[in-house]
């Protein structure tokens, strides 16, 4: 599950609720290039009071892509979690 970066904010948010997920890959031409959580949609969206219908996926601050391999041991992935203070990571080959 994936949102683009020209995607609306509604429609990532409706992404989210549909398929259950919290934070979603923001893919540009085929690459993953950040990621969005429901606290960016809060926090730099609402909170901001912007409009989410008219705001896009690319214009707020998503987070710096941190990324681990699938082969990685789970100290590895820990220890990314704790620098980058963050919930989850993201797996790719």
């Amino acid at each position: 599950m994936t949102i683009e970066p020209q995607d609306t904010i509604v429609t990532a948010a409706q992404r989210m609720i549909e398929e259950e997920k919290g934070p979603l890959p923001v893919v540009d031409a085929g690459q993953v290039v950040g990621m969005m959580t429901d606290r960016d949609l809060v926090a730099r969206v609402v909170a901001a009071g912007r409009d989410p219908r008219s705001v896009r996926v690319g214009d707020i601050d998503i987070h710096d892509l941190v990324t681990i391999r699938p082969d990685a041991d789970i100290e590895e992935a820990r220890r990314l979690m704790a620098q980058y203070q963050l919930d989850c990571i993201l797996v790719v080959e």
